[in-house]
């Protein structure tokens, strides 16, 4: 867990790591990108899938204002491996919603995910 000090008060924080792959006509460049979060919801979209890729954003997101873009993969949650250390969607899912579970709530965004076979939205933190 992470921590943001706002003023002498230590208040919670969530970080996520992403991959993104750039295509410079050579190969693939891989970078990693970082972002912490102190508010939640996210407002991050992405398939019921692994490896978690983001497909898009609710309105408002605090995720998109931050930076995170689409076809970003979730590479870790506080610095836990989420490829490494997780063998199902759900193991992923429910990492990213005890880190974003923590945060106070800033609005009323939803952190959803999509199936490829099902639209309904699932919420996650």
């Amino acid at each position: 867990m992470s921590a943001v000090t706002d003023g002498g008060m230590v208040t919670p924080s969530l970080k996520l790591e992403f991959l993104k792959g750039l295509h410079d006509g050579v190969g693939v460049d891989i970078t990693t990108c970082e972002f912490t979060f102190d508010k939640r919801p996210l407002g991050l979209r992405f398939h019921q899938e692994l490896p978690i890729v983001i497909t898009g954003f609710d309105g408002g997101s605090l995720a998109e204002a931050a930076g995170v873009e689409r076809g970003m993969m979730l590479r870790a949650v506080d610095g836990n491996d989420v490829i490494a250390q997780c063998s199902s969607y759900a193991e992923a899912v429910n990492m990213l919603r005890r880190g974003a579970e923590r945060l106070p709530m800033a609005n009323s965004i939803k952190l959803t995910a999509f199936s490829p076979d099902n639209a309904d939205a699932i919420p996650v933190g």
